[in-house]
């Protein structure tokens, strides 16, 4: 058992690493957001791919260690690091366990609240993006034909997009 936990230790601990990187990278990518900087958001976004997928191995990592301490505990798959813990009263390893499910109780709320507001940004952003576009194109489409009191045709091209004129 004792190898089992020192396994989710160390497992718990690069996730717990990996989660505290891409909080570091969410809050960069926010103000690259801000700012319209899509080099560095790209950066970030490679950044973040990779840490994402080390964190799914290590989770296939986490789950396999969860099932083989269920078994020796002789409960069913569905066990919880609380209960892990729960199990351990004042053995070896009981407080670092402690220690790292505050730490992700604390860090993974923080990334999910950064990520939606990015996720928002980033909405608003393609949002205005259209909204110009939309714009554009309408101004370039044909438009109507006006012409002047003695008959001739104003040109289109010439017309502003607002009217300063009162």
């Amino acid at each position: 058992m004792a190898s089992l936990i020192n396994e989710l230790i160390d497992t718990l601990t690069e996730q717990n690493n990996i989660y505290q990187a891409l909080l570091d990278i969410a809050s960069k990518k926010k103000v690259s957001i801000i700012e319209n900087d899509v080099t560095k958001l790209q950066q970030f976004v490679k950044e973040e791919n990779v840490l994402v997928g080390r964190n799914q191995r290590l989770e296939k990592k986490r789950i396999e260690t969860f099932k083989d301490i269920a078994m020796v505990l002789g409960k069913n798959n569905e066990i919880s690091l609380k209960d892990v813990i729960e199990s351990m009263k004042g053995q070896e390893g009981e407080k670092v366990l402690i220690n790292l499910r505050e730490s992700l109780l604390d860090i993974l709320p923080k990334l999910k609240s950064i990520n939606d507001q990015n996720q928002e940004l980033l909405k608003l952003s393609m949002d205005y993006i259209e909204y110009s576009m939309n714009i554009i194109r309408s101004s370039n489409s044909k438009s109507p034909t006006y012409y002047d009191l003695s008959g001739n045709e104003i040109n289109a091209s010439d017309r502003k997009m607002f009217d300063a004129k009162q």
